[in-house]
């Protein structure tokens, strides 16, 4: 009952704020404006990230006791923080340097708070012990998805989408084992974004900013560590990697790219995975429809592969018949 009510109220709590959010930004001036590198063209409100966090908040915070105010309460404060970062960001375009120094602050304040990945579970059975390297590897994981999830916020409801399909899945593994509070905060995630994406989808009428984006890489690497990475359940840590493949793949690809260039690492480019299927030919829902495609068959094998009692043949056909499938309705969209 609890994940229900999780739930429920997340999605409410961002679909009711996002309008205050849109006009609260329209009034400050607070605007994403047209022309470079971007895709939309006219100028649209940012300060969504604002109302995503008030529905993980809300969903988090009605449902205190089932996770234990212990572990949702530093969560909850950092979530936050990192959300103000992004703000800041949208706002006055702070220096990628003093961006990286929020996240840092962050990752460690997480640490801090007893979430971090002390042990791997792998798929043979057991467990791999990180032992010192805990911090970095967590603070590496932590900084490295929320600035994963702000790279694929190029198109009209992608990253909200894609953190959706990631979150139900992560949710799912979590609950089954046995993982309540990882459970509620992966529902909230997925909540706050649905709610938040019936005003963010093509054309959108409001963005989420590095304040969506940075909150939602944030929630989904908690998550992560907390009910995937260190279980000592049959579900292996290979599925948030496998689920989180597509911001994990651009963003390398992207590195490699710039520094190939002999380009600043932060710096921007229209050759993400959404720029390319747009000079494809695929329009915006086009392409925003493919990758939802692609996340949601990542998905299915993480999930598949954490089971691990279906064979591997049944996998794949599954996730084929869905991308071929997916892929042709995604080119009917728009």
């Amino acid at each position: 009952m609890a994940i229900v009510i999780s739930f429920l109220l997340a999605l409410l709590g961002a679909y009711l704020s996002t309008p205050l959010c849109r006009e609260l930004a329209k009034r400050w001036g607070v605007m994403d404006q047209p022309g470079g590198r971007k895709v939309h063209r006219q100028s649209t409100p940012y300060l969504g990230g604002v109302a995503i966090l008030v529905g993980i908040l809300s969903g988090m915070g009605a449902t205190w006791g089932a996770g234990g105010g212990a572990l949702f309460g530093p969560v909850m404060i950092l979530a936050l923080g990192i959300t103000l970062v992004g703000v800041v960001d949208d706002i006055w375009s702070i220096r990628p340097v003093v961006k990286l120094g929020g996240q840092l602050l962050i990752a460690g304040g997480t640490i801090m708070a007893g979430i971090s990945v002390p042990s791997i579970a792998h798929p043979a059975g057991g467990q791999w012990i990180v032992g010192a390297l805990h911090i970095p590897f967590a603070m590496l994981w932590m900084v490295g998805m929320m600035n994963m999830i702000n790279l694929i916020d190029g198109l009209d409801g992608l990253a909200g989408g894609v953190s959706v399909i990631s979150a139900i899945c992560l949710g799912i593994v979590s609950i089954m084992g046995g993982n309540i509070p990882a459970g509620i905060m992966a529902v909230c995630i997925a909540g706050a974004g649905i709610g938040f994406l019936k005003y963010n989808t093509n054309p959108a009428t409001i963005f989420m900013g590095d304040a969506g984006s940075l909150l939602l890489g944030y929630m989904l690497s908690v998550v992560s560590m907390l009910g995937v990475f260190s279980s000592t359940h049959t579900f292996s840590s290979a599925i948030p990697i496998i689920v989180l493949a597509i911001p994990i793949l651009d963003t390398a690809f992207a590195i490699v790219r710039r520094l190939r260039r002999g380009q600043p690492i932060f710096s921007a480019d229209k050759d993400h995975f959404h720029h390319q299927l747009l000079r494809s030919g695929y329009t915006v829902k086009q392409s925003v429809g493919v990758i939802y495609v692609i996340s949601l068959a990542l998905s299915l094998v993480g999930f598949g592969v954490g089971l691990g009692s279906t064979p591997t043949g049944v996998w794949v056909i599954l996730v084929v018949t869905v991308l071929c499938g997916g892929i042709r309705w995604g080119m009917t969209q728009g």
